[in-house]
């Protein structure tokens, strides 16, 4: 479950977009929707669950309106096994990604990390510490060619890969 404040819905979807790769399900608090409404901001819940394929409940905690609706849609989800749509980065941050995509998709790679491909390749690109980590201690043979593969994908985009799957987030949220 992830909470929005629906009055900076802006600030909050980058991390929705990145919960969405866990391939978990997924339910989503629109929260102080009293507040946005005062405000005179209008989010449309139903379009937002739409594109995200996630339940989106519009809440006011402070008042406890909508909170039995979202307990009952996160039963639901995950009785249902419910996944948010697949996320992808754009299209030439996947093109450049797809070389390490296919070196991770490699059966004894899945089977040790056991999360997602798309989590995999955006962890490894954006140089998470755990995930090159365990590559390092479980598959060293690997590391070299995923080091010359991230390089490769740099050179295909304006910014270096973090930040230029981090401002693609940031675009896609906003």
């Amino acid at each position: 479950m992830q909470v929005l404040d629906a009055t900076a819905l802006e600030h909050h979807l980058e991390l929705t977009l990145k919960l969405a790769t866990f391939g978990r399900p997924l339910v989503i608090a629109l929260n102080k929707m009293d507040e946005a409404e005062e405000r005179g901001i209008y989010v449309n819940a139903r379009e937002l669950s739409a594109q995200l394929g996630a339940p989106v409940v519009p809440t006011a905690a402070i008042k406890g309106h909508g909170i039995a609706e979202l307990f009952r849609a996160a039963v639901h989800a995950v009785r249902e096994g419910m996944r948010p749509h697949a996320q992808p980065p754009s299209s030439h941050i996947t093109a450049a990604l797809e070389p390490l995509g296919s070196l991770l998709s490699a059966p004894e790679i899945q089977q040790a990390f056991r999360v997602p491909l798309a989590l995999l390749v955006t962890q490894i690109a954006e140089g998470d510490p755990y995930f090159l980590d365990e590559m390092q201690q479980h598959f060293p043979g690997y590391l070299p060619e995923v080091r010359l593969l991230l390089a490769n994908a740099g050179k295909a985009l304006p910014r270096p890969l973090p930040d230029e799957l981090h401002a693609d987030r940031h675009h896609r949220a906003a």
